[in-house]
C-alpha cells in the first residue's frame, strides 16, 4: 500500500486495514491497483476485495492474454515438434516447465500422455490421461488414447 506521500506498507492476503484518512493506492502483484479514497466517516467502507487482473477488460487485459497465450502456443509447438521427433524426454521436459508455470492447462496432461508413450511408461501415461479426462471427460481423442493404452495393470 502506497500512501499519497509515498509511504510504503506491505500488508498479508486476507490482513484487516484500517481505511485511512487520506489517498492510499493499495497494489498487489497479479492484481489489479485499487485507489482508495476516504469519504469520510460512515462511509460504509469495510472491507476491499482485490481483483485479479484477469476480471478486467480493456486493452491492457488484451494484451496480457495475447501475451499468455503466445507463450502457451510456441511452447506448446516446441512439445510437439519434440513429440513428432519421437523425443519423448524432451517433450516431457519442455510440459513440464510449462506446467510449472501455468498449472491451469490441465489439457497439457493429454501431451504428457503422448510423451510417457514414445518413452515406454504406459502406466504414467494412462495416469496423465485419466488426469486430462478430469477436466475435458468427453474428449473424443483423450478417450481415444485412453482406450489404446489397455487396462490399468
Amino acid at each position: 500500500m502506497t500512501t499519497a506521500e509515498g509511504r510504503e506498507s506491505d500488508y498479508k492476503a486476507g490482513e484487516s486495514i484500517s481505511v485511512p484518512s487520506e489517498p492510499v493506492q493499495v497494489e498487489a502483484p497479479g492484481q489489479v491497483s485499487v485507489l482508495i479514497v476516504p469519504a469520510g466517516a460512515g462511509s460504509g467502507v469495510t472491507e476491499i476485495k482485490m481483483r485479479r487482473l484477469e476480471t478486467w477488460s480493456g486493452p491492457e487485459l488484451g494484451r496480457e492474454i495475447n501475451q499468455r497465450l503466445n507463450k502457451v502456443t510456441g511452447r506448446v509447438v516446441e512439445i510437439q515438434r519434440a513429440l513428432a521427433q519421437r523425443s519423448g524426454r524432451e517433450a516431457l521436459r519442455l510440459i513440464e516447465e510449462l506446467q510449472a508455470n501455468y498449472p491451469e492447462l490441465s489439457y497439457l496432461n493429454f501431451l504428457k500422455a503422448s510423451a510417457f508413450v514414445l518413452m515406454g511408461e504406459r502406466a504414467r501415461a494412462r495416469t496423465a490421461v485419466e488426469a486430462g479426462l478430469v477436466d475435458f471427460p468427453e474428449d473424443v481423442s483423450g478417450k481415444a488414447l485412453l482406450r489404446s493404452l489397455g487396462s490399468a495393470r
